[in-house]
């Protein structure tokens, strides 16, 4: 063959993946940019719509990728990418997710629902199908989508609309008329575009870990101005929400942030401000509820616990002395920056053997009361967190009891509820009047039904994704916003489960960090 016509079939293959790429392109736009604002019947189906959405415009993905290939006659599994990266270079998290997928796969075969561990129609709809998606996108964004900072960017902005709407609920307009059919005493548990309080607040910290990182490192000033504003509106956002959970994210965010930040001066002083800022906030919607009571929905538990704190208003300005000084200070250079995070991380430790102390004396030693309103939080039973105490608990029982192959596999995907309806269908009504058919624990809901195995390989996918990423991407702010986005996640999840509202979210954020560790090895 001459070397014209190789050049020419060379020109032809780079054409034909520059056509893939844009229609993966598309489908991350659709992903990052839509699916947060999609909706059908107001909160009637929201659950269905996001699911149906995501479910759909993947499905498509695949079928106009076969169908361009087709038209353009090549081999969508020849195209440089899947050779270079799937075949010769299968990464940790390819394999595990691979791994997590079969662990689904046995486990629904293993079922004795099999028809509802495959749709998840008995639960959150997160079945074998759900996720069998979720491992094909996986690896076709991940092997193929060349990253756009402009759609990242974007996606902050859609999360904004969906923020201040969130916070115009907060203040009882309900704009688009959204709560119109809902009860009064329900109406405070519905928020935005996303629904329940609890899956709203779970999608606004991930919002928040990426504004927050984003405006810590970024140089341009225009970029600092516009994630600082995103993450002042997202603060409002998280604690208007009025989920407890909302504080799990933010301990995540402001705790762990600064082992990255701290490796320089500027995010030393602009963690400062990023402290102040959450605080002042706090401070803010406590004023509001105090002279806006009528127009407001109002805030209870940790939030009360805070602001009943008489120190607060002296502590947001002492951060902000704190925050003027570090700017001063980093002017001059602060040296020895490694200090700074090695400080800060032996901070944490003893601050997590501190937290272990108060929970072995509250619960072990029984002497909760001394905490004060904090006691409610640290004191474990049943009616802990909304009775999710009761939940994790009948869940252990259940998984104590499974013989040793469900301990292994589960009774496959979304089965939960058909178990706790079979053997804790009494004392779930007539004790709490409520079916639970979900553990409020994404952990304890894969162990029971998936068993320690999928578990394992969740997290083992989880976890190595985020080593890739802090390896390959340490000097991409991008990515590094997502690590802390996807640990503001797995922090909440210790109280909530995935859904397919915001789970897919996430899953694509992960999935472009990753595609950027990709450019980066190669």
């Amino acid at each position: 063959m001459s070397r014209k016509n190789i050049d020419s079939q060379r020109s032809v293959s780079l054409q034909s993946e520059k056509g893939i790429k844009k229609i993966i392109g598309i489908y991350v736009f659709l992903m990052l940019l839509v699916f947060p604002l999609f909706f059908t019947d107001f909160y009637y189906n929201i659950l269905a719509s996001k699911y149906l959405f995501f479910c759909t415009v993947s499905i498509g993905c695949v079928i106009i990728l076969l169908v361009y290939c087709i038209c353009k006659k090549i081999r969508f599994f020849q195209c440089h990418s899947f050779q270079e990266d799937i075949w010769d270079k299968l990464t940790v998290p390819d394999k595990l997710i691979l791994f997590f997928w079969l662990m689904l796969a046995i486990s629904t075969l293993l079922s004795d629902y099999k028809s509802q561990a495959f749709w998840g129609n008995e639960g959150r709809l997160t079945g074998l199908f759900y996720y069998t998606i979720v491992a094909v996108m996986y690896f076709i964004v991940t092997k193929l989508y060349v990253f756009d900072e402009k759609i990242f960017n974007l996606s902050l902005i859609i999360g904004v609309v969906v923020c201040v709407w969130g916070i115009t609920d907060y203040f009882k307009m309900d704009l688009l008329h959204f709560k119109a059919e809902v009860s009064l005493r329900e109406r405070p548990l519905y928020v935005s575009s996303i629904g329940n309080i609890n899956t709203y607040t779970t999608y606004v910290g991930i919002l928040l870990a990426l504004a927050v990182v984003l405006f810590a490192v970024s140089k341009a000033r225009k970029q600092v101005i516009f994630y600082y504003i995103c993450s002042i509106i997202f603060m409002f956002a998280l604690i208007m929400g009025q989920s407890d959970n909302a504080y799990l994210s933010a301990a995540a965010i402001m705790g762990l942030t600064p082992i990255y930040l701290f490796r320089d001066n500027r995010g030393i002083w602009r963690y400062a401000v990023v402290i102040a800022s959450f605080f002042t906030v706090i401070q803010c919607v406590d004023f509001i509820n105090k002279n806006f009571e009528e127009h407001v929905y109002g805030i209870t538990g940790v939030f009360k616990i805070i602001t009943d704190l008489n120190i607060l208003p002296v502590m947001v300005v002492l951060l902000w002395g704190i925050a003027g000084i570090l700017f001063i200070a980093c002017k001059n250079d602060l040296p020895a920056h490694r200090i700074w995070r090695r400080t800060w991380l032996a901070l944490l430790i003893l601050g997590g053997i501190g937290l272990l102390f108060i929970l072995f004396d509250a619960n072990a030693a029984g002497n909760a009361a001394r905490y004060g309103g904090l006691g409610n939080y640290l004191k474990f039973n049943d009616s802990w967190g909304t009775n999710r105490g009761f939940v994790w608990r009948i869940s252990m029982e259940l998984f104590s009891e499974f013989p040793f192959m469900k301990k292994l596999f589960g009774y496959g995907p979304e089965t939960f509820g058909i178990l706790t309806n079979m053997y804790y269908y009494n004392e779930m009504v007539l004790k709490y009047h409520q079916i639970y058919d979900s553990a409020h624990n994404e952990y304890i809901q894969f162990l029971v039904t998936i068993g320690a195995l999928g578990l394992l390989s969740y997290l083992g996918f989880m976890f190595s994704s985020l080593y890739r990423m802090v390896r390959q991407g340490l000097d991409k702010p991008y990515v590094m916003a997502v690590v802390f986005a996807i640990v503001a996640y797995m922090t909440q999840a210790i109280v909530n489960i995935n859904v397919p509202v915001v789970a897919p979210f996430l899953l694509i954020l992960l999935m472009i960090a990753l595609a950027n560790c990709r450019e980066t090895s190669n």
